[in-house]
């Protein structure tokens, strides 16, 4: 207590020269850092989600709420809650942000999204330096050694890895240490304010955020508790938490007019996987060689996690231990072994994810702790004893020892991490007596001078591109604003048609599809794709009852698959794609124009095709199939089931007296079975394992493939299997289909014989050994991809307990209609391991009868469907008691008047709504509200009056 107090006592008066001092070294290391991206012309958008997901939320986001704010302007204040163009059509919670710098950017910058991105980008770590140095300066941290941490608070592994790409998670810094602030205010203080503002921001942000900062809120309040009271009793910890418990409560009442809706988002969303986890108390060896390397490096800790702090700041943590008695030292040690802990065992992982899924995000909270560490304990750190130097610096050696000895095991060499512990303990120990004998005083500041480049040193590693080059996956700046758009949609600019229906682009192959992910929303244009975390469950039910194969993962759905019957129940009417490219056209689509586009400095040529069995967005059924004979079916059978009947529920059927139960007529047929396939793949195998034999002069000859009476196992990264088709079948759509398929991933280790069957001598045996041991197999995922005459089409079939399998499911791949038969099937698998299946098979479907399915769906079609706010509307002329298919996602926020009277909405053909009609006119109106925001709305309302009324009691007292 008394060092804690000496220290206090030499520290200058707060002025706001800190505040200037870390905006113009801000200024300088942000040029530094990220002046790759300047220099090599590249953008903040970029990554796995960068166009899909990062540019696509700044572009919808801007024009959303420019035209919101008009309308406004102009007297209308409504809201817009739905949107066909979101996902296939979801309410806007799923791409909305509320975060107010966000919305600035978008309004200043929706026609250049790679401006606004970047100014978001930059701001953003600007305002979390601020809020960081707030609570710094809060807790009486010294000014130069908080100006010292904030850089290793914002530039830290997590950052420059992560964040950088998926800049949403930069609020995370931005809030954390306002809340301790705020908590810091209300509990020393009485002051709710900043405590109120920022559970209110977290309650209207993802919620996946206001779990973890809960969490985190809920630890600091009671570890708070134990350090900082003497007379301890349950009775006064319950007490010590009542104010932060009604002041939470306030916060959460406050945003409840959308906290609300997001809760029940969240329970209807197909987000969690069926799949077992795996173990909860330990990890795979590599991880712990990840996680010793990456305290203070740059690689990946499991799944999305970084540290990458500065070395300084691990100092200081090992400097904690020995450190004096006070009660932030106190704290600071309990936190550092509950992180600890958190970090070591996965049960941590899936705690702060709300065992939501399998990722390591949660360690931006130790990128926190380390900072706040660092600036809490440099003053003493620096004229820290001899004994206590000794004390640290040995528990720093068994550290590096342990760093190295994990670099050794992973097989790479140690990068500059060595040269900066010995910079850092070398200055250390210089200061520990001068020739007289006296202490030298360190000036703090100087500090800040290797820390800076030990950042420098860290970007140089991630972004050069002789280096890791993690700058490659960032996009152009040239050209990424066109690519958020999507070149390819520029075909749709000319089409002159005034009613409502969907379009989808044609993709040649996974990483275009990967690319134009949430095409509809970046366009403004309706399709069945959607990449939402919270996409609903009945979506994702139904695509995987059709087994379809362009998915990334289970809430990435790329598109429908381009299958005829599929597209027609959706209401695709037009489609665009490149004329040299091939693609899986459905049947029935003509082309109508082309256009001339340059992308990427090519000129190319977009064609624009049409529907000429085009359904609107509802249409009418006569009968119906069961729901659960629906389930019976294969996907290819279900598919062309909803031709034919309406798939309802058993109960739902029958409150419509005038249809009847159709027989599925199924003309399919199986050009291969299973059996057949087997026999063509043994038959495979032996040629080639005689063709191996002899060019290796061995008859013992272990393959790099084998076929089990389970599937296919693959002991190399890639494996292709070629299927001659039969000569005598007719034109049609061709498929391929595999049912219960799932992948476990292996690594070469499992397969040891088939790798050292050429290394005859021990030494590379061991070499092998060495070489391999460090290979992991965590969350691996596998794709398989056929191809016939140029059609390609890539599945991702996500590994056996990875954070995205959901367990055994059927894949049915579409290679477009021909008139003409194919010749041939190749089949890659790509990713070690086994490849299980109960069934594969080959399909054709003909397409003779699908007109006349065509013409019984269309008989009673509404001519125009309107689509005016959350409003949809219809005139239907029935001729008889009918079924009417809504073909837009089903979802509890619908409400559906039929000629004025409420009528009941019924679950149809999967994921699609369904209204009972009479013979007749009909005047169909379907209404969207955000389910719970009436309720939300009142209890907001009731909170800032409650709130208005405790800062007027408040002034009257004071008065």
């Amino acid at each position: 207590m008394e060092e804690e107090t000496m220290l206090e006592k030499e520290r200058p008066k707060r002025s706001g020269r800190l505040f200037i001092a870390y905006t113009v070294l801000f200024t300088v290391m942000m040029l530094l850092v990220f002046g790759r991206f300047l220099y090599y012309g590249k953008s903040f958008i970029g990554g796995a989600d960068g166009l899909s997901q990062v540019g696509a939320s700044m572009h919808y986001n801007g024009y959303f709420y420019r035209e919101l704010f008009t309308n406004w302007l102009h007297g209308d204040f409504s809201v817009p809650m739905w949107d066909l163009s979101v996902g296939m059509g979801m309410d806007v919670l799923h791409v909305l942000i509320f975060n107010p710098l966000q919305i600035l950017c978008g309004l200043l910058f929706a026609e250049n999204v790679r401006a606004g991105v970047a100014v978001f980008t930059i701001v953003s770590l600007y305002l979390a330096g601020l809020a960081f140095l707030s609570y710094c300066r809060y807790i009486k941290c010294s000014d130069q050694a908080a100006l010292i941490a904030v850089f290793t608070y914002l530039c830290n592994g997590y950052i420059l890895n992560y964040c950088i790409a998926q800049n949403v998670f930069i609020e995370l810094y931005i809030l954390l240490p306002l809340l301790l602030l705020g908590t810091e205010k209300l509990q020393k203080e009485k002051k709710s304010g900043i405590y109120i503002a920022c559970i209110a921001y977290l309650g209207i942000s993802l919620l996946l955020n206001l779990y973890t900062m809960t969490l985190i809120l809920a630890g600091y309040l009671c570890v708070r508790y134990v350090c900082r009271e003497e007379n301890r009793s349950f009775k006064g910890f319950c007490a010590s938490l009542i104010r932060p418990i009604l002041a939470y409560i306030k916060g959460l009442a406050l945003a409840a007019v959308l906290l609300i809706p997001k809760i029940y988002l969240s329970m209807t969303s197909g987000r969690v996987g069926s799949a077992d986890l795996g173990s909860l108390w330990y990890y795979e060896k590599r991880y712990y060689a990840d996680l010793l390397t990456g305290i203070t490096g740059n690689n990946e800790i499991g799944i999305h996690g970084f540290v990458g702090v500065s070395i300084l700041a691990l100092l200081a943590v090992l400097y904690l231990i020995f450190a004096g008695k006070g009660k932030k030292y106190k704290e600071l040690r309990i936190w550092g072994v509950i992180l600890l802990i958190l970090t070591l065992i996965p049960l941590g992982g899936y705690l702060t994810t709300g065992f939501m899924g399998y990722n390591h995000r949660f360690l931006f909270m130790v990128t926190c702790y380390f900072s706040i560490v660092l600036a809490v304990v440099l003053p003493e750190f620096l004229v820290a004893v001899t004994e206590k130097k000794k004390k640290t610096i040995g528990l720093t050696m068994i550290y590096l020892c342990l760093m190295v000895a994990a670099y050794i095991w992973k097989g790479i060499s140690m990068p500059y991490t060595a040269i900066f512990f010995a910079v850092y303990i070398g200055l250390w120990l210089l200061g520990t007596k001068n020739e007289s004998g006296s202490q030298i005083k360190h000036t703090e500041i100087l500090w800040l001078i290797p820390v800076c480049l030990e950042i420098l040193c860290m970007a140089y590693l991630i972004y050069e591109p002789t280096q890791k080059n993690y700058i490659a996956k960032f996009e152009d700046a040239k050209t990424v604003n066109e690519k958020v758009e999507i070149r390819a949609s520029a075909a749709f600019s000319a089409i002159k048609d005034s009613s409502v229906y969907r379009v989808e682009n044609l993709a040649a192959n996974e990483r275009t599809n990967n690319r134009e992910a949430n095409f509809g929303t970046r366009n403004d244009y309706y399709a069945l794709d959607g990449y939402y975390s919270y996409t609903y469950a009945d979506i994702i039910e139904t695509v995987n009852d059709l087994g379809i194969s362009q998915m990334g993962n289970p809430f990435n759905i790329y598109d429908l698959d381009e299958r005829t019957a599929l597209y027609t129940l959706g209401g695709v009417k037009y489609l665009s794609g490149y004329q040299d490219e091939e693609t899986a056209k459905p049947y029935g689509y003509q082309l109508i124009k082309k256009k001339k586009v340059k992308e990427d400095g090519k000129k190319r040529t977009l064609c624009l095709y049409k529907n000429q069995y085009t359904l609107p967005l509802m249409y009418t059924y006569t009968s119906y199939i069961t729901k659960e004979n629906y389930q019976k079916f294969t996907p290819n059978e279900k598919e062309q089931a909803m031709m034919q009947g309406v798939i309802l529920d058993q109960a739902d059927a029958k409150k419509v007296s005038g249809i009847q139960e159709t027989n599925l007529q199924k003309d399919a047929e199986v050009l291969l079975s299973q059996k057949e396939i087997r026999i063509r793949l043994q038959k495979y195998y032996k040629n080639k394992k005689k063709e191996l034999a002899k060019e290796k002069g061995s008859k013992s000859v272990i393959m790099p493939f084998e076929l089990t009476k389970d599937g296919i196992i693959c002991k190399t990264s890639s494996v292709t299997f070629t299927l001659d088709l039969p000569d005598d079948y007719e034109g049609g759509e061709l498929y391929i289909g595999f049912e219960d398929l799932c992948y476990t991933p292996k690594n070469s280790r499992d397969y040891q014989k088939y790798y050292l069957q050429n290394k005859n001598n021990v030494y590379g045996k061991k070499r092998f050994l060495k070489k391999k041991r460090a290979e992991s197999t965590e969350n691996k995922r596998a794709k398989i991809t056929v191809k016939a005459d140029g059609v390609q089409k890539t599945a991702v079939i996500w590994g056996k307990d990875s954070q995205y399998d959901t367990g055994k499911r059927d894949v049915l791949f579409h290679l477009g209609y021909s008139a003409k038969g194919r010749k041939e099937i190749t089949i890659t698998c790509k990713g070690m391991g086994e490849y299980d299946f109960s069934d594969i098979y080959v399909l054709l479907q003909p397409m003779e009868h699908y007109a006349e399915y065509y013409q019984q769906l269309k008989s009673d079609a509404p001519d125009h469907v309107k689509i005016q706010g959350n409003q949809i509307t219809a005139k239907v002329q029935a001729s008889k008691e009918e079924v009417l298919c809504v073909a837009v996602p089903y979802h509890r926020g619908w409400s559906a008047k039929v000629n004025g009277k409420k009528t009941e909405i019924m679950q149809a053909n999967g994921m699609y709504m369904a209204l009972p009609i009479q013979k007749g006119s009909n005047r169909i109106q379907l209404e969207y509200r955000l389910p719970g925001q009436k309720t939300g709305g009142v209890i907001s309302i009731l909170c800032v009056i409650l709130l208005f009324g405790e800062v007027c009691v408040a002034k009257v007292r004071k008065a």
